[in-house]
């Protein structure tokens, strides 16, 4: 009985941390996607100023490393854990 609570335990850890990596990545997506839209509004002529545009653009690029680090951590975590 003990090995069917250990493995409903580490399911549980399991899923949990899944969910957690999954919120994660959603949120680095919506800056991501945020920071896009503000670049293409920027390139488009409302707005004039290269330092905001750069300081987007760093955004942007800062959201697409983390949501791959965290899809990576994700998937190393799964493999480790799950095995």
């Amino acid at each position: 009985m003990s090995n069917v609570n250990d493995k409903n335990k580490r399911n549980d850890i399991a899923n949990a941390q899944d969910e957690h990596y999954r919120g994660q990545i959603k949120q680095q997506e919506a800056k991501s996607d945020a920071a896009s839209a503000e670049m293409r509004a920027i390139r488009d002529g409302t707005s004039t100023s290269s330092r905001e545009y750069n300081q987007v653009r760093r955004d942007y690029h800062r959201a697409e490393a983390n949501k791959t680090n965290l899809t990576r951590d994700k998937n190393n975590f799964d493999e480790a854990f799950r095995g």
